[in-house]
């Protein structure tokens, strides 16, 4: 379980100096994604930096990517 690690070290870097360590955030949800690439909470947190570095679209479909994550960790209820 070390892809909630960097998805936990992502959160604090998102913290520190006013956040703007943003390039930081993406880096670590990077390495969390290349251990677990359906990670929601990674994918997340990786959008909030995009946008807050203005990279917007890039953060858009981090989100949507986010979004089909989630809907293939669900089980099927039909």
């Amino acid at each position: 379980m070390v892809a909630p690690l960097h998805t936990n070290l992502a959160a604090a870097l998102a913290q520190l100096d006013g956040g703007a360590r943003q390039f930081d955030v993406v880096a670590a949800c990077e390495r969390s994604l290349a251990i677990d690439q359906d990670f929601v909470k990674a994918r997340v947190r990786r959008a909030g930096a995009l946008s807050a570095l203005e990279r917007h679209a890039e953060a858009i479909s981090e989100m949507e990517e986010a979004v089909r994550a989630n809907r293939r960790a669900q089980p099927d209820s039909s």
